[in-house]
């Protein structure tokens, strides 16, 4: 339930979430109730798309829904923050309090993910900047919630 504290591109979790909507129907479900803090959209509302997505046509792939999404909320540069969110490392394992599995402080494959998300971010802003005044209302305040 918390585990998209850990992921800050929040591309990992909406992930598992389509693929949990789509195993639905396997144990006899037809719909879902969530009450859930992942329905916060920021960084995006990624999640939110890929659960209803996979309610509405679970044939379609985690990759088709975040695409479309991304194109939707962000324009033409879309794909391109979909590919810099991606690259966004998770922590979803390491840093999972729940899991009771703690890095050591100086961890190399740690150390190495925190220097991924700083050349990330610094990608990541320049084209939140370059899209900050964007035409269309809809992509800019993506790139303004984004850019937060």
């Amino acid at each position: 339930m918390w585990a998209h504290y850990f992921d800050p591109g929040y591309i990992k979790i909406a992930e598992i979430a389509a693929q949990d909507i789509k195993n639905l129907r396997v144990h006899g479900l037809n719909g879902y109730i969530s009450c859930q803090v992942q329905r916060a959209f920021l960084p995006t509302g990624l999640p939110m798309k890929a659960m209803a997505g996979a309610l509405w046509d679970p044939t379609r792939s985690f990759n088709e829904l975040a695409t479309e999404y991304f194109t939707d909320a962000f324009g033409p540069d879309g794909a391109q923050c979909y590919r810099l969110l991606t690259q966004l490392p998770n922590f979803m394992d390491e840093l999972d309090p729940w899991a009771r599995q703690y890095p050591a402080i100086g961890n190399p494959e740690i150390m190495e993910k925190l220097g991924q998300i700083n050349q990330t971010l610094s990608a990541l802003k320049l084209l939140v900047e370059a899209n900050q005044n964007t035409t269309n209302q809809c992509h800019r305040q993506s790139w303004k919630y984004l850019g937060l």
